[in-house]
């Protein structure tokens, strides 16, 4: 009897798993519903405005400007604009920017040589069924992240190809930065870490066994075209 009992209690124990993860799995691929709509239409360096606008419709804004990943202005911890050929700092970029889409705040399109340069989505962390758990990432687009501390001049895009974060515990910011760097395009990715949790660990230094704490703020999809050799 009591063999019976403890089956029914694992079986049912089990059940219930099973139903947490594939709401948790459901939940997270409603988290990117448009991002992962624009991604699989649009391609880097090849698609151009007029497919962004076929899709999409008018922009918010459409002009001309520079082009940056990070630091330039405060948002992020660190920028990876300085490996990149100066030309990046000319206004030869055409923009076109859109406000409230899915689960994003606003998304920005830049292009060079009229394709597919950057895809930058801000994601609107405010809206918690729209959140996307950072150590879920990887897994769904099916490439390796590491934890971005910083460039230097002779830095290149080149020595992060093949990185992967190992598990060691470590203390994560409330703001950080992963990168991968994939045959083509790079992802650099702001990691929102800001709740209590999150802040008193950095604030006491203490180390997180979990890898990847925190949603998804902000990730760029960027063409390798102008990296500096």
């Amino acid at each position: 009897m009591n063999n019976k009992i403890f089956t029914l209690f694992f079986i049912l124990l089990i059940s219930v798993y099973s139903s947490i993860a594939q709401q948790k799995e459901a939940s997270s691929a409603k988290a990117l519903e448009a991002t992962d709509k624009l991604l699989q239409n649009l391609k880097i360096d090849e698609s151009t405005p007029e497919d962004v606008i076929k899709i999409l419709g008018k922009p918010v804004s459409d002009n001309f400007d520079d082009f940056a990943v990070g630091g330039k202005n405060g948002i992020f911890e660190t920028s990876i604009t300085p490996l990149f050929l100066t030309i990046s700092n000319e206004k030869i970029f055409r923009k076109l920017v859109y406000g409230k889409i899915g689960e994003t705040d606003d998304i920005t399109f830049r292009f060079y040589e009229g394709k597919l340069f950057q895809i930058i989505f801000d994601y609107d962390l405010g809206r918690k069924a729209k959140k996307f758990p950072a150590i879920d990432l990887g897994q769904k687009y099916g490439i390796d992240f590491v934890i971005l501390q910083g460039v230097t001049k002779d830095s290149k895009i080149t020595d992060f190809e093949g990185q992967k974060e190992n598990s060691l515990p470590k203390v994560y910011g409330v703001l950080y930065t992963v990168l991968s760097v994939q045959k083509d395009v790079i992802y650099f990715v702001r990691i929102d870490n800001n709740n209590s949790k999150g802040f008193w660990k950095n604030i006491a230094g203490r180390a997180t066994k979990e890898m990847f704490p925190g949603f998804l703020g902000e990730m760029h999809l960027i063409s390798r075209r102008l990296e500096k050799k």
